[in-house]
């Protein structure tokens, strides 16, 4: 996968603090790209210690 250019990695920092202003306190979101994985994972861990996890198969395109 090619690293993604300054403008969308910029997008992406926005978007990732924008999130973090509008998350409940105690909500965690992790976007990770697992090894081996073609896809990203989006999961979101909820206080009560439940979870969802999510697939992103463009991720940074």
């Amino acid at each position: 996968m090619t690293p993604p250019d300054t403008a969308a990695r910029a997008e992406l920092a926005q978007a990732i603090t924008t999130l973090g202003r509008l998350l409940p306190m105690g909500m965690q979101v992790l976007i990770y790209h697992p090894p081996g994985e073609q896809r990203a994972a989006i999961e979101t861990l909820y206080p009560d210690g439940s979870a969802t996890r999510h697939w992103v198969d463009q991720a940074m395109h």
